[in-house]
């Protein structure tokens, strides 16, 4: 049993590390561009129905971007790293997402320095950072 969830850890790690695209299929006439433009409510039903593997995908997308152009502390960086490596296939198979991640990382909201609007664009939307505020700024406009 032990084998199997270190070998699963690490084929998400490997999956989650690869190089990544800026674009891709979420399922059949849906790219990812086109959902991260729908409103939140429309994200979180389409999200919903998606089947484990394109979850993980869409988390290990984020997190791994996330990383790449943020300004984060060191501890800010390794949380988001230990969310990368989490947001496996497993994780969704197992149980509704959200209250693991509550109960998991919500309590080290003040450890990052950040408000409930942070940790929210860091952690419950699969949106990256960057994209998620210009959501914000285009609504803020409307």
């Amino acid at each position: 049993m032990r084998k199997l969830f270190f070998l699963s850890l690490m084929c998400s790690l490997i999956a989650c590390t690869s190089k990544l695209e800026e674009d891709f299929e979420i399922r059949e006439g849906l790219m990812r561009s086109n959902l991260i433009s729908k409103s939140l409510p429309e994200q979180r039903e389409i999200f919903s129905s998606l089947p484990s593997e394109m979850k993980s995908k869409l988390y290990c997308y984020k997190f791994s971007k996330d990383l790449k152009e943020q300004k984060l502390s060191i501890k800010q960086r390794r949380f988001l790293k230990e969310l990368r490596d989490f947001a496996s296939i497993e994780t969704y198979d197992s149980a509704p997402i959200s209250p693991l991640i509550e109960a998991n990382f919500l309590s080290r909201m003040d450890l990052m320095g950040w408000d409930e609007h942070d940790m929210f664009k860091y952690t419950m939307t699969f949106m990256t950072v960057n994209e998620y505020d210009d959501y914000m700024n285009k609504r803020l406009v409307e």
